[in-house]
């Protein structure tokens, strides 16, 4: 890297660079940070999206279950009529 042979140079002029080192360090690492934070907030967002996808799903099998639970009832209320009117002839 060039800068790599700049901090070279600087550094045999008997100049003390440590902080200039430790700043480029620091700066270089960000753009690996951003990346990493963005794919993080990526496989969160997918996430969120599954979790909403499984939600709706399970709202809409349990409205099917309600909607089943009551017409059971409601057959066997008519079994037990037609039960009841047949044990009465």
């Amino acid at each position: 890297m060039k800068s790599q042979v700049i901090l070279e140079e600087m550094d045999g002029k008997g100049v003390d660079i440590s902080p200039l080192k430790k700043l480029l360090a620091s700066f270089l690492k960000l753009p690996t940070s951003y990346d990493q934070e963005r794919s993080t907030l990526a496989d969160k967002a997918t996430e969120v999206e599954e979790l909403s996808a499984a939600n709706r799903s399970y709202k809409e099998a349990k409205k099917k279950a309600e909607s089943l639970r009551a017409r059971r009832d409601a057959a066997q209320k008519e079994v037990e009529e037609i039960e009841s009117k047949v044990s009465f002839l």
